[in-house]
C-alpha cells in the first residue's frame, strides 16, 4: 500500500470505507506518499513550467 498522508493525522485510509480490509503497517515496508501544502501561485506556476509555457 503507498496511500497518501496530508499532515500527521489525515490519510487515505482517514475516510475509506475499507479500513477493516486494508492493512498498513509501516513497519511492513508500507509507506506514505507525503502530500504537503502549497499556496495556489506557487502550484500553478510550477504547472506551468511543468508543461513549459510561459506568461
Amino acid at each position: 500500500l503507498n496511500p497518501f498522508k496530508f499532515g500527521k493525522t489525515e490519510s487515505a485510509l482517514t475516510y475509506s470505507f475499507y479500513r477493516d480490509v486494508f492493512f498498513f503497517d509501516a513497519m511492513l515496508n508500507n509507506q506514505y506518499h507525503e502530500i504537503s501544502s502549497i499556496d495556489k501561485k506557487k502550484l500553478l506556476t510550477q504547472i506551468k513550467e511543468k508543461l513549459g509555457k510561459k506568461e
